[in-house]
C-alpha cells in the first residue's frame, strides 16, 4: 500500500490501519460493547 493513503500517520495508528485495510477518507466501522460506531478515518494534521 502506498503511504499517501495513510496521510500523516505513523507508529502504532499506522500498524492497526494496515491490519485492517482502512485509509484516509475511508469509512471504518467499529462494533463495541457499547453499540456500532461508523466514521471517516480523517488526515493528520502534520503542521501542528
Amino acid at each position: 500500500m502506498n503511504s499517501d493513503l495513510f496521510q500523516g500517520y505513523k507508529g502504532e495508528a499506522l500498524k492497526i490501519l494496515k491490519k485492517y485495510n482502512v485509509r484516509v477518507w475511508g469509512q471504518a466501522t467499529i462494533e463495541t460493547t457499547r453499540g456500532k460506531f461508523v466514521g471517516t478515518i480523517l488526515p493528520i494534521n502534520t503542521l501542528s
